[in-house]
């Protein structure tokens, strides 16, 4: 899927594209960032302004995102696991928490 946002010190559109992780219509978004020691800078895109647009198909939607954190993080990390096993071994290559961030339909 195509997530496009802002960036948080520039303020233009930034766009990247993650697995697709869909659950019940909303999505995970998974910043393992191949496992490295630090999160990929859209993390701080979507902790500065958690308003999004993905495209998943042919049309795009706003969404509002949330980092997840316990027991629903674990839900959607295994989740994301499910679809794309490499999460798993990114997790054990770094001793951070691997965010997950949920976005649910805004439009």
């Amino acid at each position: 899927v195509v997530i496009t946002m802002r960036g948080h010190s520039s303020g233009k559109v930034r766009k990247i594209g993650l697995m697709r992780v869909e659950h019940g219509g909303e999505y995970a978004l998974i910043g393992s960032y191949g496992g490295r020691a630090e999160n990929p800078v859209w993390v701080n895109n979507l902790l500065a302004d958690p308003r999004v647009t993905i495209q998943d198909g042919p049309e795009a939607h706003s969404y509002r995102v949330r980092e997840v954190f316990d027991e629903e993080r674990d839900e959607w990390f295994r989740r994301g696991v499910a679809v794309f096993p490499n999460y798993a071994d990114y997790q054990a290559r770094t001793e951070r928490v691997i965010p997950v961030f949920v976005a649910t339909r805004a439009d």
